[in-house]
């Protein structure tokens, strides 16, 4: 729901339903200005399938319990949807930041003729990885989006991801559209 809807939060709320998570929608209007990609970013790497599970361990550590509790992240959410993509001939790529002992940091990117933005996936970024190179993982994917001429990006991260915000920001992205997820818990 919207975040500036609070007549609609309070009937929720008042029929059981509580809080889960704070979501942004970031766009970014001219991905043509991430152009060319960059180069030479320490540890970047093209995803491989075998990154998955490494990768949903670092985005679990960064998420409240409460929220892996109704919303669990699985490595099968990082490979994509085949079936998806199929339908709405999608083309997607992602990357990762490895320093040489697994994946620390990942991002996806996908563009389609069937929508009017490209989509980046929430980026996933561990402490250990610098402001520096997950805006370069940001922009990476940005340009590959560019080179595909989508003529707009746009991501949904969450309020925790503190880092994969950053990261957005860095990259040249804005917050335009504040949500919030709600849940009712079943006995």
């Amino acid at each position: 729901m919207l975040a500036s809807n609070a007549p609609a939060r309070a009937l929720y709320e008042r029929i059981g339903y509580r809080p889960l998570r704070a979501t942004s929608y970031f766009v970014h209007e001219h991905p043509e200005t991430l152009l060319p990609e960059p180069t030479n970013v320490a540890g970047l790497r093209r995803f491989q399938s075998g990154d998955a599970k490494a990768l949903a361990e670092v985005a679990r550590r960064g998420v409240p319990t409460e929220v892996q509790t109704v919303l669990p992240i699985t490595h099968h959410e990082l490979t994509g949807s085949a079936w998806a993509d199929q339908m709405l001939a999608t083309e997607s790529a992602a990357w990762v930041i490895d320093d040489g002992s697994g994946p620390k940091a990942w991002v996806l990117a996908a563009v389609s003729p069937a929508t009017e933005a490209a989509h980046l996936s929430a980026p996933i970024v561990d402490g250990s990885v610098t402001p520096e190179q997950a805006t370069a993982l940001v922009r990476v994917a940005g340009a590959w989006c560019a080179a595909h001429r989508a003529p707009r990006l746009m991501a949904m991260v969450p309020e925790e991801n503190g880092r994969g915000r950053d990261a957005m920001v860095g990259a040249g992205f804005h917050d335009v559209l504040p949500i919030w997820t709600l849940y009712r818990p079943v006995d």
